[in-house]
């Protein structure tokens, strides 16, 4: 059964990275940061987080052994970073956090290949959870728009979900692989904005709204990360998503105006109750 703390972690954390997301699109609207400085803000304090845990304490255990599954997921979350940039700029914040779902069955094919069986209730759960993603792409032509960074996002995250359970498993602490990674993702943005000739404005990490930002996005990913050891990979990818959805449905409409409730939430409830179907048969 799963534990209780685990859940708890996540459904913190979720609101943490709703924040984090919304207020870094509101910053790019207003021109404020730009994609490279919305990637740096939500790695940075991720960062620093995960090197405070070890300065403090915290098991540091690099295994170079995990080298032939690090090394794929240390260029996978590269690139997830960026495209999930793009996605949070280009997508309502209610469709970003429902196309993310398709994770979740990406993750469950994964554990099937692991050795895992999968019931004819998951089986009907991922078909009541794309059913309720077509209704809502279909219905809504705006919810559309930035579909594709987050669809190619959440099959990257699956990936990248597997190979991080299985390095923590195996091989590597949480805060050695976690620091490595966000580390290497901040430094990529860096570059990057240097390479396009505008320097990052480090003065952003101090700015109340943007302070908040980068520090609600270190506190998301720090948080999840440890919920990990506490739930199976499945567990916790079907928590992340089903919070997240919860929190960008109210921070869309709240914050951004968005409209389409009704379909949104008649999708939702369709996503939800294959979420159940799911969650009811995983160990």
């Amino acid at each position: 059964m799963i534990s209780m703390f685990a859940g708890l972690l996540i459904f913190i954390s979720s609101l943490f990275g709703e924040l984090s997301e919304s207020v870094g699109k509101k910053q790019v609207q207003k021109k404020t940061e730009d994609i490279y400085a919305l990637g740096f803000l939500n790695s940075f304090w991720v960062s620093i987080f995960f090197l405070i845990t070890i300065i403090f304490g915290a098991d540091f255990r690099f295994n170079f052994a995990s080298l032939p599954t690090f090394l794929p997921r240390l260029f996978l979350e590269i690139i997830l970073a960026h495209i999930m940039v793009l996605g949070i700029i280009k997508a309502e914040r209610s469709s970003f956090a429902y196309l993310r779902l398709i994770t979740i069955p990406l993750v469950l094919i994964i554990e099937i290949a692991l050795g895992n069986s999968i019931s004819s209730y998951q089986i009907l759960g991922v078909i009541l959870m794309f059913a309720g993603l077509f209704l809502l792409l279909f219905r809504n032509t705006k919810s559309r728009t930035g579909f594709w960074p987050v669809a190619i996002g959440a099959v990257i995250a699956a990936i990248t979900l597997s190979l991080f359970k299985y390095n923590i498993t195996h091989f590597n602490s949480v805060a050695a692989e976690q620091f490595i990674i966000t580390s290497a993702i901040v430094m990529y943005f860096c570059i990057a904005s240097k390479l396009k000739s505008k320097p990052i404005n480090l003065g952003l990490l101090i700015k109340p709204k943007t302070g908040v930002q980068a520090i609600s996005s270190g506190l998301e990913t720090m948080l999840v990360s440890f919920a990990f050891y506490f739930a199976p990979t499945s567990i916790i990818t079907v928590l992340k998503r089903t919070t997240a959805m919860f929190w960008s449905l109210i921070f869309g409409h709240k914050y951004f105006k968005e409209k389409g409730l009704l379909v949104k939430v008649i999708s939702g409830a369709l996503i939800a109750i294959g979420l159940i179907c799911i969650f009811n048969n995983l160990n």
